[in-house]
């Protein structure tokens, strides 16, 4: 079994990026879409997730509340609790993804999974980022958000970003470490991005059964 997560900034492709690596391997593809629906097998809410990612505060206090089945509160806390703290929603966060990453090979997009996977095996793990200019670009041509509003879209999810992976990560939230590549979108093509990827993970794009050749360097680009 071989995991790729990829750690995306806002407007830098990344989904894009993840989509054709897991097209590429003939892979499962896992991101937001898919968490919700996992959530769904756990009795709580996609929305709920989504909520409190985007909160700026370290617990869900009663606004988020209606929208949590109590049972999975107890399962997750041992008892009824009025607040879920956030220690319990990284726990819950980390039952997804290791549920998720479990039985195939897989390609994983955020949610921190760079983080919970840092000690899987056959886990390789990506960071993306881009110049801002770019990610302007890209997210007026691509994303299709106003010009006129585009720095403040990505200056809002940005911060939102941060603030979800310090919550989750801690102090560790941004350290590069955490990553085999740091691959700068503004110096290179999606498909050289791609065969970035598919090289350090030691992976050919017939390859879709996981088995392993060894990692291999590419020359010029950020590789820990």
């Amino acid at each position: 079994m071989t995991v790729i997560t990829i750690r995306h900034e806002f407007a830098t492709g990344g989904r894009e990026l993840g989509k054709m690596v897991a097209a590429l391997l003939g892979y499962r593809y896992v991101d937001k879409t898919l968490f919700q629906k996992i959530s769904d097998n756990l009795s709580v809410s996609g929305n709920t997730l989504k909520s409190f990612e985007k909160s700026r505060h370290l617990y869900i206090t009663n606004l988020f509340l209606g929208l949590i089945s109590k049972n999975y509160i107890k399962r997750i806390s041992g008892h009824d609790r009025s607040v879920v703290c956030d220690v319990e929603y990284q726990s819950a966060l980390k039952t997804l993804i290791t549920k998720s990453v479990a039985n195939d090979n897989v390609v994983i997009l955020g949610r921190a999974a760079c983080y919970f996977l840092k000690n899987a095996e056959h886990c390789y793990r990506f960071r993306v980022f881009a110049p801002m200019e770019w990610c302007e670009k890209y997210a007026v041509e691509k994303l299709k958000i106003p010009a006129n509003k585009v720095k403040k879209v990505i200056a809002e999810k940005d911060e939102s970003q941060r603030w979800f992976l310090k919550m989750i990560c801690g102090n560790d939230y941004n350290d590069r470490y955490l990553y085999h590549v740091n691959l700068n979108m503004g110096l290179d093509s999606f498909e050289r991005a791609t065969q970035v990827l598919l090289a350090t993970a030691g992976l050919e794009r017939s390859n879709v059964t996981g088995k392993h050749s060894g990692p291999k360097t590419v020359s010029g680009l950020m590789i820990n």
